[in-house]
């Protein structure tokens, strides 16, 4: 897909932000053993909740981070839940 220059740094700081929480989820759950995955579902729904109040606007960049954080979240969900399927 072409995407015009003026998006290539929305792609690009999605994608970043997307890789950051992702590897941050990953890492607690290797080091931290309470961690657990009613950890994450409270997590993304707290961002469900802040996604929601943005009746003032937060500007592009924020918006991306909380986009891309959701996103990262859903993923790792959908994959431990996977994961959790498999050993059943």
């Amino acid at each position: 897909m072409l995407i015009d220059s003026s998006s290539d740094w929305e792609v690009q700081c999605f994608e970043d932000i997307f890789d950051a929480v992702y590897a941050t989820i990953q890492k607690r759950r290797e080091v931290d053993g309470s961690f657990v995955i009613e950890d994450l579902e409270r997590q993304l729904e707290d961002l469900y909740l802040l996604d929601g109040h943005d009746w003032l606007g937060r500007g592009r960049v924020a918006d991306l981070d909380m986009e891309a954080s959701i996103a990262a979240m859903q993923q790792y969900l959908y994959e431990w839940r996977q994961t959790n399927n498999q050993k059943e």
